[in-house]
C-alpha cells in the first residue's frame, strides 16, 4: 500500500456517496402527490417527503438495492436502506396497521439484503377492493435532511423502472 493510497480510498468513498442516489417506484400504479392523501401524517410530510402510488396490483417491490431495516409484525409497511444510505419507508395503505397483518404477506425478513425489483410484500388486492380499503402506498424518504433533492415525480404512471427520487448527498455531509 503506497503512501497516498489512503487518500485515494477516501476519495473513492466520497465519489460513491456523492453519486446521484435513485429510488425506483415500489409498485406499479398511478403516482399522486402525497399532499392529496387522506392520512394527514403523510399529507403534511411529518415523516418526510415522498410520493403516493395507487397500486394496480397487490405486489410491493424493493425500490432499490439495499437492506430491509424495518418490518413490523402488522406487515403494513417496511423500511429499506439503500447501499448508498438513502432510507425509505414504504407504507401500504391508509389505516392498514389496524388490520394487524390480515391480508398481507411478507416475502423477506428484517435485516435481509434485497435487489431493486425484488418482491418484498404482497396484499390481497381483490379483498382490499371489496372491503373498500384505501391501499394508496406512500414511498417516503426518511433521512432526506442528509440529501439534496434533484428530482421527485409527483404524478404519472409508475412501473418498476420508474425513478421516483433522485438525490445527492449534501456536500457538508460528504465532507465529514
Amino acid at each position: 500500500m503506497g503512501l497516498f493510497s489512503i487518500f485515494k480510498h477516501e476519495e473513492d468513498h466520497f465519489e460513491e456517496r456523492a453519486k446521484p442516489l435513485q429510488m425506483h417506484a415500489c409498485c406499479r400504479g398511478k403516482i399522486i402527490d402525497i399532499e392529496t392523501v387522506s392520512d394527514q401524517t403523510f399529507a403534511k410530510k411529518l415523516m418526510g417527503d415522498g410520493v403516493a402510488i395507487i397500486p394496480s396490483e397487490g405486489q410491493i417491490f424493493a425500490p432499490c438495492e439495499g437492506e430491509i431495516i424495518l418490518l413490523p409484525d402488522t406487515l403494513h409497511a417496511f423500511a429499506i436502506r439503500s447501499t448508498n444510505g438513502l432510507e425509505s419507508l414504504i407504507h401500504i395503505g391508509i389505516d392498514t396497521v389496524e388490520r394487524k397483518g390480515d391480508g398481507f404477506k411478507s416475502h423477506v425478513k428484517e435485516g435481509q439484503k434485497v435487489h431493486q425489483g425484488q418482491l418484498v410484500m404482497s396484499f390481497d388486492y381483490e379483498q382490499f377492493q371489496k372491503e373498500q380499503v384505501d391501499f394508496t402506498t406512500m414511498q417516503i424518504i426518511t433521512n432526506e435532511i442528509e440529501y439534496d433533492l434533484k428530482k421527485m415525480l409527483r404524478s404519472g404512471d409508475a412501473t418498476l423502472d420508474t425513478i421516483i427520487f433522485s438525490y445527492e448527498l449534501k456536500r457538508d455531509e460528504a465532507d465529514e
